[in-house]
């Protein structure tokens, strides 16, 4: 299951892949694997800017099973639940805001 919803926000704002390439100053195919793909968090940050979204409204709100790891700043957090990858996300904003 897909958890990422940045194909459907594109569609929603009828935003191009090349208009999301050109706003973030990427390739083409840098999005196309970023939406394939796993981005890192500081790219999801970027495309949630360059899409004029919140981080969170790029994840699925009806996926409720997760598991995985999180590196912030050089440490792990476990992620099981949205709860929990949205708190490390908010931490991880508030690390950047204080760069």
């Amino acid at each position: 299951m897909k958890m990422l919803r940045i194909k459907e926000i594109m569609r929603d704002k009828n935003i191009t892949v090349q208009e999301l390439a050109d706003k973030m100053g990427v390739t083409s195919s840098c999005i196309s694997r970023y939406i394939n793909g796993n981005p890192t968090v500081s790219t999801l940050y970027k495309i949630a800017e360059a899409l004029e979204v919140s981080i969170n409204d790029l994840f699925n709100e009806q996926e409720q099973s997760l598991e995985g790891y999180l590196m912030i700043s050089g440490n792990f957090y476990k992620i099981t639940n949205l709860t929990d990858l949205r708190k490390a996300l908010d931490f991880a904003e508030q690390k950047a805001n204080e760069k």
